[in-house]
């Protein structure tokens, strides 16, 4: 947590990337805070574009497509002519870390999986929060209990949710994070075992940062 903490004070960027995703986490998170403004003044059928879902949308379609057609032009300066060239080339990001006899298994899984991850991400940018207001509960400062739908629980209850969310805050972001770190690392193993990878500017930027990135969609968004 201490080499997190001076990561996070001496690197602007990273600071940036963090906040982003503690507010995704908030807006994933159905126990809120604050009563008066989130649920009192709420507007139930008032959905604004959620900005950070469709950054990631958007950021995570672009991942993709660098991964398959920036790293397979880097390689060979040709833009594919068909699909049939993306199945056989060894330079796309899933061929340069699976063997090649599981390819076409590969391809259809990752398809599938990316469409998933994009489908949710669509959902909550443009169609519908994570969670509905009237399944929301919020904290009331005042009364010091969370109240579901209008409806105020007990003392008892309210300590019992407290608990829970406190407990569920410290372990989903740090889980989330040692899965991918423990995937993306696997990862780049076979990576460099395969000795398909291009030492350039745009192939390091890709697999330092893009990618953990876009398994952290993968991971996160299960």
């Amino acid at each position: 947590m201490n080499f997190i903490s001076n990561l996070l004070k001496n690197n602007v960027l990273m600071q940036q990337l963090f906040i982003h995703y503690k507010l995704i986490l908030h807006e994933l998170n159905p126990l809120k805070h604050n009563f008066k403004n989130e649920h009192k003044n709420a507007k139930p059928n008032n959905h604004p574009l959620n900005w950070h879902f469709t950054f990631d949308f958007f950021l995570f379609i672009s991942i993709c497509l660098l991964g398959t057609f920036g790293l397979h032009f880097e390689a060979t300066r040709n833009w594919p002519t068909n699909l049939g060239s993306f199945q056989v080339s060894p330079y796309i990001f899933v061929h340069q870390i699976l063997p090649a006899r599981i390819w076409a298994q590969s391809d259809m899984c990752l398809l599938i999986d990316c469409t998933a991850v994009l489908a949710m991400l669509a959902t909550f940018s443009f169609l519908v929060p994570p969670f509905p207001l009237q399944s929301q509960l919020f904290f009331d400062a005042t009364t010091k209990r969370y109240v579901l739908n209008t409806k105020q629980l007990g003392q008892n209850e309210s300590t019992s949710v407290a608990k829970l969310a406190k407990k569920a805050n410290r372990l989903i972001l740090p889980c989330t994070l040692l899965t991918t770190f423990s995937y993306t690392t696997f990862c780049l193993a076979n990576v460099y075992l395969s000795e398909k990878y291009q030492i350039t500017v745009f192939s390091l930027l890709f697999w330092s940062i893009l990618f953990p990135l876009f398994m952290f969609y993968l991971i996160y968004s299960k």
